[in-house]
């Protein structure tokens, strides 16, 4: 068994990521998309086992904010721009003394280089303020030969599977999850 803490200069705790020598899936929603995505880059930087799957729910991987869709989201119901710029703002550093240059362990949008990382699965909502970002780092993955599936769901919003659980379209997310975990555990990824 192998421990390994992997902090990136960021304020707060370190996450600790505890493997074995078999590859298991690796899931994150969120910010802890982030952290998932970012964990996956160190593992592979240090010739660590890395997941069988990188699953990503509604990824928030990029603390720019230099996209259409994170202009376009505004509204204080949902997750948006002053909400993760202050996220962002917590997560990086304190106050206005951030970590430069943000490193892509914190913000794996960042990463210039994505081959070798494990297969990816993404699920979230066009109406999200990260969809762009998330658009953006799919189609980079996929160009590095990366295996990509992608779940965009139309009409939805950032939180949508939590705030209307019982919807149609939560469903269709929560069992595309499901799919790809299963396949992770089963190797299917690796076919």
């Amino acid at each position: 068994m192998m421990c390994m803490r992997c902090g990136g200069g960021c304020a707060g705790p370190p996450v600790t990521w505890t493997s074995t020598r078999t590859a298991r899936p690796s899931w994150g929603r969120a910010p802890g998309a982030a952290i998932a995505a970012g964990l996956a880059l160190y593992l592979r930087d240090h010739d660590e086992p890395l997941p069988s799957l990188l699953l990503l729910h509604a990824p928030i991987l990029d603390d720019r904010h230099t996209t259409s869709s994170s202009h376009a989201v505004t509204d204080p119901r949902t997750w948006n721009r002053a909400a993760s710029q202050a996220g962002w703002a917590q997560y990086l550093g304190h106050g206005n003394a951030l970590v430069t240059p943000v490193p892509p362990y914190a913000a794996p949008a960042r990463a210039s280089h994505l081959s070798g990382l494990p297969p990816t699965f993404f699920s979230l909502g066009d109406l999200e303020l990260a969809r762009d970002e998330v658009l953006d780092y799919a189609a980079r993955l996929a160009r590095a030969e990366v295996p990509v599936e992608l779940h965009l769901y139309p009409g939805a919003t950032h939180g949508f599977d939590v705030t209307v659980p019982t919807a149609a379209v939560s469903r269709a997310s929560r069992a595309a999850q499901t799919d790809a975990l299963v396949r992770a555990l089963h190797g299917a990824w690796r076919e």
